[in-house]
């Protein structure tokens, strides 16, 4: 008996510990989000070697400018299909003249370094790094460059240039990522266009009838007002999706999968990065592609509680001004209320102390907007604080939503689905 309370103490004190964490963070973190985006270009993903090398040396990881300091030609980086060929044209040029190779370098790092030396200081970098948004590489494990440690500051390259080989292939690849990122839009909101659902062909159609009727998938999104509805690009149906690769989920590149040891799912981004873990669905943000399973285990609630969850990934899944501000009032609403309660929370408290602040803040973010529109009372009474949140982010960014025709939506939508259920049932009988 003691031990199960000394258990529930420890559990409860670490969740006390992150929410002070939470709370000194969002105390700072308007000065901080104010200086990083001013550098926010710089931050894209995908990752790539140089970004990592400075972000261990606890410099901001502005690999991008390294092409004011050596202005080689487009004909140069492209100049041969062999990436590794290029590597060596470019160390040669480099070699041609060791003393301006050195003083560009040097010159690159000491903007990195007058960057840094204008950043705000904090060590609570987790909360900031989710306003901040999810195509930011800000802040590698263990790393801060806001206040970087001894430890993270004693890199060879910081007083000398590196053999050219090495130099030469971080441009190469530095130019790559340039070139991956370049039709991205850092400012952009929501989407721009949506395509038809997709449904697998493993997936029961009888099933899809019986929850959706006639319209199909894409009848979810009668549920929303039209500036919600371009927070989703499309709507993928499997009926399962543990240890699978989903690929054609739209033009995009396939996100992996990966089974977790409890049974869920831990959904990868291109650079690796999880969008978040559950075994029901998830969203894809670089193709806004909600994936949602259909089996013999779903019904229809099981389907609009994961699409109003979604829907909360959706909202922020970008970096713009827009999704940084939605992510701050948030913020601002957990660091006042403290970690969500009741026993239904318990998915989303595991997920602080297991995956971190930022993990956390996502996924209780989600919570929030479905228990917004289908357990609306409840939550009102637990979670006044975010219930408050979510009504001022959606009066502010999302002025069409009428939250009573939204929930009146949503019961027609189960009545019907619930009807056809009946029918099915009593042909078989």
């Amino acid at each position: 008996m003691s031990e199960t309370i000394n258990a529930t103490e420890a559990w409860e004190a670490k969740l006390c510990e992150i929410h002070a964490k939470i709370r000194e963070q969002e105390a700072g973190a308007t000065k901080v989000l104010m200086f990083l985006n001013g550098y926010r270009k710089d931050l894209l993903e995908p990752y790539d070697f140089l970004k990592a090398e400075m972000l261990a040396a606890g410099l901001p990881p502005i690999s991008e400018r390294i092409f004011d300091f050596f202005p080689f030609k487009k004909a140069d980086y492209e100049s041969s299909e062999d990436p590794l060929e290029v590597v060596r044209l470019l160390q040669k040029k480099l070699e041609e003249n060791p003393e301006i190779t050195e003083k560009h370098w040097l010159d690159f790092i000491s903007e990195a370094e007058a960057v840094r030396s204008k950043s705000p200081k904090t060590d609570g970098v987790e909360a900031i790094g989710w306003l901040l948004g999810p195509r930011a590489t800000l802040f590698q494990a263990g790393t801060n460059f806001l206040s970087p440690t001894k430890e993270h500051t004693s890199w060879d390259f910081r007083s000398k240039a590196p053999p050219a080989k090495y130099l030469a292939a971080w441009l190469v690849a530095e130019y790559d990522r340039k070139k991956q990122t370049e039709n991205f839009d850092v400012d952009q909101w929501l989407g721009t266009k949506r395509t038809p659902a997709l449904i697998d062909n493993a997936v029961d159609r009888d099933q899809v009838e019986q929850i959706f009727g006639s319209a199909g998938p894409d009848s979810l999104f009668d549920l929303l007002p039209p500036s919600l509805q371009k927070a989703v690009g499309q709507i993928y149906i499997v009926d399962d999706i543990e240890g699978e690769e989903l690929e054609d989920v739209s033009d995009e590149e396939s996100s992996t999968l990966l089974e977790m040891e409890d049974g869920g799912v831990t959904v990868l981004d291109l650079d690796g990065t999880a969008i978040m873990k559950k075994e029901d669905g998830f969203f894809i943000r670089d193709s806004r592609t909600m994936v949602l399973t259909i089996n013999s285990s779903t019904d229809a609630n099981d389907v609009v509680n994961l699409w109003f969850h979604e829907l909360g990934h959706a909202m922020i899944s970008g970096m713009s001004l827009a999704d940084q501000a939605i992510r701050q009032r948030f913020l601002k609403a957990v660091a006042t209320a403290g970690l969500p309660k009741g026993k239904k929370a318990e998915y989303v408290r595991n997920l602080y102390v297991r995956n971190g602040i930022a993990a956390g803040l996502e996924d209780d973010f989600a919570e929030t907007m479905r228990n917004y529109v289908m357990n609306f009372r409840d939550f009102e009474k637990v979670e006044s604080e975010r219930t408050r949140a979510i009504k001022e982010i959606l009066a502010k960014f999302f002025p069409d939503f009428d939250s009573r025709l939204v929930r009146q939506g949503a019961s027609a939508f189960l009545r019907k689905a619930n009807s056809r259920a009946c029918q099915v049932l009593e042909k078989q009988v």
